[in-house]
């Protein structure tokens, strides 16, 4: 049996069509089926005939991946985008999946990369304790800590061009693992550097030599006994393993909830706008299956 898994964040997982809900019951256990989901504005619910949908209903007519599986026609569908989440949230979720299932024979995993600025940290803070990605917190400033030392904690030791260094390595790892176990890996970004080679997030395009000095400045401040060979590569490096889908469009040939007056001041794509960016992706894969013969 043949599974495709979607890998992202909300442009994967679809959450911008539907109400937010907590996947906990009162007991503080996950659910195993998620519930019926509320349509997120009467737009929607206009446009789609009624009130509620449930995940596998979005996943499969909505979404990207969804519409993605339409070409490609595999099997089994997964979805495991989650909405305002990181590359270390994706990993998570990855190796989870792969602990339990061990084999990925005939499985393909098309990775929608969330940016950079997504980095976890612990916050423990009004009694709670919670983990989330620090731009969260400071940019939208959650718990009204504007003149916080927290906050000026938070500032100064964080680093978007850090993140860089690091999360280029864990993609790069990422897809290692997912191989090691037989499985395909194929990644792109939504920010549309696509050129047809590649499909690099901003990160990358634009920000490759702020993201080196930190490998330069590990590389002098730490050093190994062997250090010819525990040397870092450099970071174009790791970036030339990573199987980028060649993809070619630009940005405006995507229609977003906003643009069609479905969801207000949201830049979440449609369901058009998701079919248009699976017929790129369908075509990139194609464009990539080519160089591997």
């Amino acid at each position: 049996m043949k599974t495709l898994i979607g890998l992202g964040c909300s442009h994967t997982q679809g959450c911008a069509f539907y109400k937010s809900f907590n996947p906990l019951d009162e007991m503080g256990i996950k659910t195993q089926v998620v519930p019926k989901l509320e349509f997120i504005t009467d737009e929607i619910k206009e446009k789609y005939n009624g009130e509620y949908t449930t995940h596998e209903w979005v996943t499969e007519n909505l979404t990207w991946i969804g519409k993605l599986n339409k070409h490609l026609k595999y099997d089994k569908l997964l979805n495991f985008g989650m909405g305002g989440i990181g590359i270390e949230a994706n990993i998570r979720t990855m190796r989870n999946y792969i602990f339990k299932v061990g084999d990925l024979s005939n499985h393909l995993i098309i990775h929608q990369l969330p940016h950079f600025d997504r980095s976890e940290f612990l916050l423990q803070v009004n009694g709670k304790t919670n983990v989330s990605v620090i731009k969260n917190y400071v940019t939208g400033d959650f718990f009204k800590f504007e003149e916080d030392y927290l906050k000026q904690v938070m500032l100064k030791s964080y680093s978007e061009h850090f993140n860089g260094f690091k999360f280029i390595w864990e993609i790069y790892q990422l897809q290692d693992l997912i191989e090691s176990k037989g499985g395909e890996y194929r990644c792109f970004s939504l920010d549309f550097n696509w050129n047809g080679k590649t499909s690099y997030p901003n990160d990358i395009k634009y920000e490759l030599e702020n993201i080196d000095e930190f490998r330069n400045r590990i590389e002098n401040d730490y050093s190994t006994l062997h250090p010819k060979l525990t040397e870092h590569p450099t970071t174009q490096e790791v970036v030339d393993k990573i199987n980028w889908l060649p993809l070619m469009g630009k940005d405006e040939s995507f229609e977003r909830l906003s643009d069609v007056g479905l969801v207000k001041g949201d830049g979440h794509f449609t369901e058009e706008g998701n079919k248009t960016i699976a017929e790129y992706l369908f075509e990139g894969i194609k464009k990539y299956e080519k160089t591997l013969k």
